[in-house]
């Protein structure tokens, strides 16, 4: 997912104490389909901006490790194939 391009809110006369907003995130590919309850519509946003950009900072980590660990491979298989070709069966005598 992308950075969301909104968040929408929706205000309910009848919700229980403490839920009368919800806030969804929208992103480019549509509705992320979790509500974030809140007394004030402020108070909605501001979880579910919490939530995004916590999730946010934690895909970022994940896609970093990943990267590390490929790069790590990628490497340790460049010096295994230097290996072979500098071994002493490899060379011409």
């Amino acid at each position: 997912m992308s950075k969301p391009e909104t968040y929408a809110t929706y205000r309910s006369e009848n919700a229980p104490e403490g839920q009368q907003w919800l806030a969804y995130i929208h992103t480019g590919a549509g509705r992320l389909n979790m509500a974030f309850f809140a007394t004030d519509e402020a108070g909605a946003v501001a979880k579910a901006k919490a939530f995004w950009d916590q999730d946010r900072a934690e895909r970022e980590a994940n896609i970093a490790s990943r990267e590390a660990a490929r790069l790590k491979t990628a490497e340790a298989r460049t010096r295994k194939s230097e290996a072979k070709t500098a071994s002493p069966e490899n060379s011409e005598a």
